[in-house]
């Protein structure tokens, strides 16, 4: 009795060494420089993730804490406005579709990599993608949400991974998957253009980093500029070129540069402790902060007159969206109070965190709306970040920094009465 069930110990010690090495490999060595790889750790264990079928939808019941949580403001309000959470596990990256006047959020959960749609009208969330991909840290969406980037560490917990998928849907029988190639290692900075055609990334070299562009198959396009140093944000500009900007720190002078297609840089602003910056779609203003004796001064100047705004309200560009309708027009988070700490890299480090405020902020005629206290209407701490709105400028997404989860927001219609803030 005692030899067998010291035998039944060994096989079933050899069974799981065995499950977590072919996991290990489906997991790391799908990885092919250029290659296809697909279905990365895809269900190994099924009964972890219970396979649903591409229609199916999963109800969860509001509440604080939970899935499509809804919180709304005065009933029969003309400038009525609904919070909601749409996902209380974190998010790694999300993006509103619109086809025919409805708007679905597509977002990919962090823990598992599978993709999932919601509609704004709708509490009913449906799974897409089943292709798991573990601990994704962030993801980035072209604008039809049919092409993402994934980043996530490599085993060694050091390497960043970037894998360029393309969403393939599902049918009756089958969910969707992620298919696509990996990019260059160590990306330290991706960007997306407007229309969802073309990615740009930052690859961090030996000495050096330099930008490169690629179409959504993940085929080299042009290699944009090298710089010896790697410490750069990318972003995409109206024209097709693309901007930098150096790593904020309030120890440090940033700078934000234009770059054109063939690699000339444009100072656009510079030389300022803590700098970092959002530049309007239409090239119309520059939205940013910087650090001034341990406070936050945000600011906007106007590209076309050099006139810069020092606006009323401190917060972070990070933590707004440019209207999709009005170029004057800027949306933003903006906290109730700065907790004594250094900006902004204390922030960044998750050292302190915000309580926020939503404002629209007119920046033609230097007006403001307070539209929404969140703290108030949910009793819970939101700091928001990735801010991204519909094509109406109906619907604004974001994700709470302190978890990860995501909300929407229904904005309205009405414009509600100017606040004073001087």
């Amino acid at each position: 009795m005692e030899k067998n069930k010291r035998i039944l110990i060994v096989t079933a010690t050899l069974f799981v060494i065995a499950a977590l090495s072919i996991g290990s490999y489906y997991l790391f060595s799908t990885r092919d420089n250029g290659g296809v790889a697909q279905n990365i750790m895809r269900n190994f264990f099924p009964s972890a993730i219970p396979k649903q079928e591409s229609d199916t939808t999963v109800n969860t019941a509001g509440g604080q804490g939970t899935d499509n949580a809804i919180f709304e403001t005065e009933e029969g309000s003309e400038e009525q406005i609904t919070l909601r959470k749409i996902s209380a596990s974190p998010v790694a990256g999300a993006v509103i579709v619109e086809n025919g006047g409805r708007a679905i959020v597509r977002y990919i959960e962090r823990e598992t990599g599978h993709v999932f749609d919601v509609a704004t009208s709708s509490p009913e969330v449906a799974r897409v993608t089943n292709t798991t991909i573990l601990r994704v840290r962030d993801a980035l969406w072209s604008a039809d949400g049919l092409h993402v980037a994934l980043q996530y560490l490599n085993e060694d917990l050091e390497t960043v991974e970037t894998f360029l998928a393309t969403v393939t849907i599902g049918n009756a029988s089958s969910e969707g998957e992620l298919q696509g190639v990996f990019l260059p290692e160590n990306i330290v900075s991706l960007a997306v253009n407007n229309v969802g055609t073309e990615f740009v990334y930052v690859e961090k070299l030996n000495e050096g980093a330099r930008g490169v562009r690629v179409n959504t198959s993940g085929k080299h396009v042009a290699q944009i500029f090298s710089s010896p140093f790697f410490e750069w944000r990318v972003s995409y500009r109206q024209n097709g070129d693309i901007s930098l900007l150096s790593k904020p720190s309030a120890s440090v002078s940033g700078f934000f540069y234009a770059v054109t297609a063939g690699g000339v840089f444009d100072r656009l602003l510079g030389d300022t402790a803590g700098l970092t910056a959002l530049e309007s779609p239409s090239k119309s203003y520059i939205a940013f902060s910087r650090s001034e004796g341990g406070k936050v001064a945000f600011s906007a100047i106007n590209e076309t007159t050099g006139t810069i705004n020092e606006l009323s309200l401190s917060t972070f560009p990070e933590k707004c969206v440019w209207s999709a309708n009005d170029s004057d027009i800027l949306f933003c988070f903006v906290p109730n109070n700065f907790p004594s700490a250094v900006y902004p890299d204390s922030w960044y480090q998750g050292l302190v965190s915000f309580n926020d405020t939503l404002w629209k902020i007119d920046l033609k005629t230097e007006t403001y709306e307070k539209l929404l206290d969140l703290e108030a209407i949910t009793h819970e701490s939101l700091d928001g970040i990735k801010p991204s709105i519909s094509q109406n400028d109906s619907i604004l997404i974001f994700t709470n920094k302190k978890d990860s989860s995501l909300w929407s927001i229904t904005l309205p219609k009405e414009q509600q009465e100017v606040e004073d803030v001087s």
